[in-house]
């Protein structure tokens, strides 16, 4: 930027300029960066308390077998196995008034091939304990061919019910747990002979008592 001064002296004329530096403006983008910071809530399911008895009716006190399975099959002879009969009788019993009875429906031909079962609901992933008690008449058969399985899901123990009309015996199946929410609880005549079909146990009849599947803490 030039200013231009005229001075009049004595008849002369004097030139000034002078220079004014000219004024820079600078312009400077700001941008402002917004940073979004998003929460991520993970939600966690607690199971904070599981039950600790699921057997239903386990000592059938319920004057019923419901809700336990009955099954049963031609054994070797073609003899039907036996039936489930529910007992009143509070002298047998191995505690209340109620029991269950596996019965050989004809003695004659010997044997018993049947199932007892109940689907339970448990906390999946926790231990439970499976405990019974049993006994046993006539094992005509040889314990070694008469031996009984009993079965939390896949988890299984064999045994032999000792003799007399009182269940007195004490089954346990340890249940490390799984999965699922529910496990088929189950007692029954296995084949003697895997694959033969042949299920032979001369016994006139087995008697539970007092199922139950309770929660290892």
């Amino acid at each position: 930027m030039f200013i231009v001064v005229h001075l009049l002296t004595m008849n002369r004329s004097v030139t000034y300029t002078s220079v004014i530096p000219a004024t820079t403006t600078s312009t400077v983008d700001v941008t402002s960066t917004s940073t979004t910071t998003t929460t991520v809530t993970t939600t966690q399911t607690v199971i904070d308390s599981c039950p600790t008895q699921v057997v239903v009716n386990g000592g059938f006190e319920d004057g019923t077998t419901t809700p336990f399975m009955f099954s049963n099959s031609p054994n070797f002879f073609n003899n039907p196995g036996g039936e489930l009969d529910l007992l009143d009788n509070a002298a047998i019993a191995h505690s209340g008034t109620y029991l269950a009875s596996v019965i050989e429906t004809d003695s004659s031909l010997g044997g018993l091939s049947f199932s007892l079962s109940q689907t339970v609901t448990v906390c999946a992933g926790a231990p439970y304990t499976l405990s019974f008690y049993t006994s046993s008449q006539a094992n005509v058969a040889g314990s070694t061919q008469c031996l009984l399985q009993a079965c939390v899901g896949t988890v299984c123990t064999s045994f032999d019910p000792s003799p007399g009309n009182m269940p007195n015996q004490l089954v346990s199946v340890g249940f490390p747990g799984s999965t699922s929410t529910t496990v088929d609880v189950v007692v029954y005549t296995p084949e003697i002979f895997p694959g033969t079909g042949i299920t032979f146990c001369g016994r006139q009849f087995v008697r539970f008592d007092d199922f139950s599947l309770t929660l290892v803490t």
